[in-house]
């Protein structure tokens, strides 16, 4: 009988000291994420416990924590992100904006101007309300696209014949820049499975870009080439190029190149993006490529055509 008393104390002793380590180790581990809590920081909880449920408890948290550290990451980095977005619209629309009020203001007040001065600031003042248009369409495309509320429709397209179309198009810029074109098809026609509208956009956002940023270039040309699964389509010219440490950046939303470029011809950032968003939401992909002064190249591919294929919204 005392044996067993003895027995009955020693485990209620025991039980009494690992319920006490249990409730001080649970204590220290509210105290630390209240103190995370009040610093709105999120280090990662340290006790020690020999206690396996309490391991495995110090384990989720920590795993929440870490979770909680990388949205706070992609929070802190979209915001910064929103806020130079902000800043390069304002900047892109008020460059053209206060350039065009100023002529209309000379147009109105000066009485002095004559007829050849008059037709030239209306053709400036068409040119910057021109300028102005285009990036309001591509604020607003962009803004459709990552909000998804821009289905794309998967057709039979001939690429060769939307390219030759497209390039006999912008025959006004080319003539102004003194460029002759190289025009590289496949003897055959090339056919796609893509939206025609995206393809439009993709083709004359690389085009206008080229002509836009290839400066000091004697040269540009648009390739396709049919390949075994896809059409690819290159766009190139011979201009001061991209630095190789820019390239991965070029995707990026309101990203414009320095003085590598054309300032004079400086653009809104948005035209590459929106490529790379329609390229890749038709299944394809685009790779950028700069030699200065030799070569500068968009390559873009898109699923070819097999004949009898579904098509479907994208």
């Amino acid at each position: 009988m005392m044996a067993w008393a003895i027995a009955a104390t020693a485990a209620a002793v025991l039980l009494f000291v690992l319920l006490f380590k249990f409730h001080r180790e649970i204590t220290r581990m509210n105290r630390q994420l209240k103190q995370m809590l009040d610093r709105q920081q999120h280090p990662f909880v340290r006790e020690p416990s020999v206690f396996a449920a309490n391991r495995q408890l110090i384990r989720h948290i920590n795993e929440v924590l870490r979770q909680i550290e990388r949205i706070t990451e992609e929070k802190n980095k979209s915001e910064t992100a929103r806020k130079q977005l902000v800043s390069n619209i304002s900047h892109d629309l008020r460059t053209p904006l206060t350039s065009l009020l100023g002529y209309v203001e000379m147009l109105d007040t000066d009485e002095n101007l004559q007829k050849e001065e008059q037709a030239e600031y209306i053709r400036i003042v068409h040119h910057k309300a021109r300028t102005l248009y285009e990036l309001a369409e591509q604020f607003f495309e962009l803004s459709r696209l990552e909000a998804g509320e821009e289905p794309l429709h998967r057709e039979r397209i001939n690429v060769s014949e939307t390219v030759r179309q497209i390039l006999f198009s912008y025959y006004e810029d080319f003539k102004a820049r003194h460029l002759e074109p190289s025009l590289d098809l496949p003897d055959a026609d090339a056919f796609a499975v893509a939206d025609r509208r995206a393809l439009t956009r993709i083709l004359t956002n690389l085009i206008a870009n080229s002509l836009r940023h290839g400066a000091g270039g004697d040269r540009f040309g648009v390739r396709v080439r049919d390949e075994a699964d896809n059409v690819a389509v290159e766009v190139w010219d011979n201009g001061k190029g991209i630095p190789a440490p820019e390239l991965d950046r070029i995707w990026s939303r309101m990203y414009t190149l320095g003085p590598s470029r054309n300032k004079a011809l400086h653009g809104s950032g948005l035209g590459l993006h929106i490529v790379k968003q329609l390229v890749e939401r038709m299944g394809g992909g685009i790779d950028a490529g700069s030699v200065p002064y030799e070569r500068t190249s968009f390559v873009f591919r898109l699923p070819k055509d097999r004949g009898g294929e579904e098509l479907r919204l994208l």
